[in-house]
């Protein structure tokens, strides 16, 4: 009777609750061509999910995607074992070339005098598709985490959270030639005959738990009113150890 009672209590494990915020890589922003003015597009933001799971194994593999570091390069993959994907931001087009696929899309780069050029399409749920370019030397800016962008030039809007305890902007487009990003997870802007091309900016990946639910190791931890946060700003693993 003992042995069994046994058997059934150590069975029993309290729900491993988290919360938790996955941001890709951003990618980075297109080439002009100094010859004919075209303008590179910016580019798209990493994706974005956040929410709440529960845990079902002890140790989980934490992949953080790199941002874009060529032009019109694509941004890296943030994932936390096989249970959550975030897709990199697809880099923004060079001239004369449409924006890329990702997490946000990339806008377009600028094709005077040909044809409009397509902003890159984004990932259901994790952001927003990047600008058209124009038919001038006009670029499209790279769409956003949480919107699209503005009239084509103004870049996507990130989104907000607190998971950290503070109201942070994660994953927003890069612009078609102006003032860099510098949030976690946005692209890089687009060239524009004065600035030049910048990279996509890294991911990150955080994990919150309330204090005492549980202990754990992995990512740089820290508290924040009855939270445990983990915060992985490079690749690692995330184990937990009671």
């Amino acid at each position: 009777m003992t042995m069994i009672r046994s058997a059934i209590v150590g069975s029993l494990r309290p729900p491993r609750n988290v919360e938790y915020l996955c941001v890709a890589g951003g990618g980075a922003g297109g080439n002009d061509d100094d010859a004919g003015g075209n303008r590179g597009g910016g580019g798209g933001a990493g994706g974005v999910l956040q929410g709440a799971l529960v845990l079902v194994a002890p140790t989980y593999a934490v992949t953080v995607g790199a941002g874009g570091a060529a032009a019109s390069a694509d941004g890296g993959t943030t994932s936390f074992g096989s249970t959550l994907v975030c897709t990199g931001g697809g880099g923004g087009g060079s001239a004369a070339q449409g924006g890329r696929a990702g997490g946000s899309g990339g806008g377009a780069g600028g094709n005077f005098p040909s044809s409009p050029l397509i902003g890159g399409a984004a990932v259901s749920g994790q952001g927003f598709a990047g600008a058209n370019g124009g038919s001038s030397v006009v670029a499209g800016a790279g769409g956003g985490a949480g919107g699209v962008p503005f009239g084509g030039s103004t870049r996507g809007v990130g989104v907000s959270s607190s998971i950290t305890g503070a109201a942070v902007t994660y994953g927003v487009g890069g612009s078609s030639g102006g003032t860099a990003n510098t949030q976690v997870g946005s692209g890089g802007i687009g060239d524009n005959n004065a600035s030049g091309w910048s990279a996509g900016l890294a991911g990150v990946f955080i994990i919150r738990y309330l204090t005492g639910s549980m202990t754990a190791i992995g990512g740089a931890i820290t508290t924040s009113g009855a939270w445990t946060i983990h915060t992985f700003t490079v690749s690692g693993t995330f184990t937990v150890t009671s």
